[in-house]
């Protein structure tokens, strides 16, 4: 099953957009958001599986028994324990999946048609047709935003080095490293 969740990422785009082309022609999904939403979903598989079966992989089912035995329910002990352990590894899926998404051009174009134009094909289109700095400020803004929050992340770290507080590399009852 894992190998068949895989199976999209090593594929090429243009043999996965034109299988999704005949599939989507056929239900009449061709040209649709809910065509384009279905195959982009489909090509996200890959990564949320190899994500969360590493988040999975690694999560103490010990904890959810012990919930369970202190008289949760099924649905609390998911919503409680299993959530907020695996929470990281959902939103590292979910930003995954969106950038995958957005830099997916090639089955977009091919399954979108001629009707339906979404972020990346327009800038696409415009990189091909005519030079616009909107794709210039459009570009500067996607490679700042990592930038940025890199810099908050270093920016925390330093400010937590020099407090001592938990969770940094140092711990308040341990001697300093420096």
């Amino acid at each position: 099953m894992y190998g068949m969740a895989l199976a999209p990422m090593v594929v090429p785009s243009v043999v996965t957009a034109l299988g999704a082309f005949a599939v989507l022609s056929d239900m009449g999904l061709f040209g649709t958001m809910t065509g384009v939403g279905l195959m982009h979903a489909c090509m996200s598989i890959p990564l949320v599986a190899v994500l969360m079966v590493a988040a999975f992989s690694s999560f103490d089912e010990r904890l959810e028994m012990a919930a369970q035995s202190l008289g949760a329910s099924r649905w609390r002990t998911f919503r409680r324990v299993v959530v907020p352990l695996v929470a990281t590894s959902l939103l590292s899926s979910l930003l995954m999946s969106f950038l995958h998404s957005f830099d997916e051009v090639v089955l977009t174009s091919f399954i979108a048609g001629t009707q339906m134009m979404t972020l990346p094909l327009k800038m696409w289109e415009n990189i091909r047709n005519q030079v616009d700095p909107a794709i210039a400020a459009m570009s500067s803004l996607l490679i700042l935003v990592p930038f940025i929050v890199l810099a908050i992340q270093g920016l925390q770290a330093r400010r937590g080095r020099r407090t001592g507080q938990p969770g940094t590399l140092c711990r308040p009852n341990s001697p300093s490293p420096h």
